[in-house]
């Protein structure tokens, strides 16, 4: 019964997902968007679409056809990464210049043969450093689950919370 239950997981990749993070990438405020794999089953057909939200929101401002903005690449980018090893990760998938911003949102989109998730990932300027707070969060027809969450130390909370908007 128990080969049976691990081949089963193995097939359908069990509970396994990835988030994407953002490290600095050479110049100072160019960070590369790394995906990061986590559980215990390798990941296969990985779609990853990273939506910049500001670019969005200058992209439907002044309004244009709705869906227009997924074929700007400055609003988003996809990524056929395909298969994806356990604790492994992937990147930089694409680099963004923070120069003279004060913060970045970007929702990021993942598919994968064991289904579909989203990730919310903030980044605020405190002083000259970047924090970042992520979350991830799976849906499926009875429920959505945070299934990760990481929020650096000194990261702007407003009441104890971070702000995660759209």
């Amino acid at each position: 019964m128990n080969r049976t239950a691990a081949l089963l997981q193995t097939e359908t990749e069990g509970d396994s997902f990835c988030y994407v993070t953002f490290e600095r990438s050479g110049f100072q405020d160019d960070y590369g968007a790394v995906a990061y794999h986590r559980g215990g089953y390798a990941l296969r057909d990985l779609t990853i679409r990273i939506v910049d939200i500001g670019k969005l929101i200058e992209v439907i401002n002044p309004p244009r056809p709705v869906g227009l903005f997924m074929y700007d690449p400055a609003a988003s980018a996809s990524f056929q990464i395909g298969s994806f090893s356990p604790e492994s990760f992937d990147g930089p998938l694409k680099v963004f210049s923070l120069t003279g911003k004060q913060k970045q949102d970007f929702n990021i989109f993942f598919s994968a043969v064991n289904g579909t998730w989203y990730e919310n990932a903030r980044l605020r300027r405190v002083g000259d450093q970047w924090k970042r707070a992520i979350r991830v969060v799976r849906r499926t027809r009875q429920k959505q689950a945070t299934i990760f969450e990481q929020v650096d130390s000194g990261y702007p909370l407003k009441d104890g919370k971070v702000q995660w908007g759209y």
